[in-house]
């Protein structure tokens, strides 16, 4: 069975958003380690994230823990990223932060997203930050504004210089998304760029999705842009995944897409917060994470079985270095 990578899921979120139901073996959270483990997922990215406002940081803070909860009830099935050179038989998970407000209050000094990010990469790699969510915050412009990089922005891009930690553009304004590529080459900052769970916009119009221009500049630096499985992002049927891979390959994203499927279940988050949301949220076949094996060997219906290992882990294996 293929082994697979991805780059996104919500699992600390949903748990933390519900905990009187929700825990890591709850089949609605569509990434429960159950269903992890019956996709083959090997590395799985899980996201702290949290939306804009007061008791944002609190919120981080909650996911941050239960991610430590994970590996301390299930050392016999979940590993540290660390480990994954020397141990190859459990699910092996790092993190990510999905909008900075979960690192930092409005109201506190810039200095404190820095230190808290330094102590939560103290225990586990940090694999990507977002700046934003879908609105805006003092750091630019989520998926639904118009709005660019702020000064703090900036100086965040500049404390990441150097940090092994790549700036994600999955939720940026496409203003943003411009702007954080031009600071980085105008301070020339070494700092890499992906796309951890986004589509290409010219196959499905969305905000979320990438328009060529910027998916072009994370190939050209040689980042990742992970697939993401939202219907509203996607499309409604399987033939969408060979549309959207297609295009990215046009692209010249052979060494760049991979998977980041964004599995959540048991969120309710404000429509207002994501405007024309569709349900069901993802296609029936592919739901949650453990249709890997299924959805691969769709894949390899219709893609050469090399592309398909690159999608499924190698591309992500080289961008780590492993």
């Amino acid at each position: 069975m293929t082994k697979v990578i991805d780059l996104h899921c919500d699992l600390l979120g949903c748990i933390e958003h519900n905990p009187k139901k929700l825990h890591f073996e709850h089949p609605e959270t569509r990434c429960s380690l159950l269903q992890l483990e019956d996709g083959n997922v090997k590395l799985q990215t899980l996201a702290i994230a949290a939306l804009n406002g007061d008791g944002s940081s609190l919120v981080g803070q909650r996911q941050f823990k239960l991610y430590k909860q994970l590996l301390q009830k299930y050392p016999d099935r979940v590993a540290s990223f660390s480990m994954i050179a020397s141990d190859s038989n459990r699910l092996h998970v790092l993190l990510a932060i999905e909008n900075l407000a979960a690192l930092i209050e409005d109201s506190e000094p810039l200095e404190c997203v820095m230190t808290r990010l330094d102590e939560i990469r103290l225990v586990e790699k940090v694999l990507y930050v977002s700046l934003t969510w879908n609105q805006e915050n003092r750091f630019g412009g989520g998926n639904l504004s118009k709005v660019g990089l702020k000064r703090d922005g900036e100086l965040f891009l500049e404390y990441l210089h150097e940090k092994d930690t790549a700036i994600d553009l999955s939720h940026t304004s496409d203003y943003l998304a411009n702007d954080i590529l031009e600071y980085i080459d105008k301070k020339s900052l070494k700092v890499q760029v992906i796309a951890s769970h986004s589509n290409f916009r010219e196959v499905k119009d969305d905000h979320r999705n990438l328009p060529d221009e910027i998916a072009k500049e994370i190939i050209a630096r040689e980042g990742l842009i992970g697939i993401n499985f939202i219907r509203r992002f996607i499309g409604d049927e399987g033939v969408d995944f060979c549309r959207h891979i297609e295009k990215g390959i046009s692209l010249g994203a052979h060494k760049a897409l991979c998977l980041g499927a964004d599995f959540y279940g048991g969120l309710n988050i404000p429509k207002k917060l994501i405007p024309n949301l569709s349900y069901p949220t993802f296609q029936p076949a592919f739901s949650n994470a453990s249709c890997y094996p299924q959805f691969l060997a769709f894949l390899e219906s219709q893609f050469d079985k090399r592309l398909v290992q690159k999608i499924a882990f190698k591309n992500v294996e080289n961008f780590l270095g492993l």
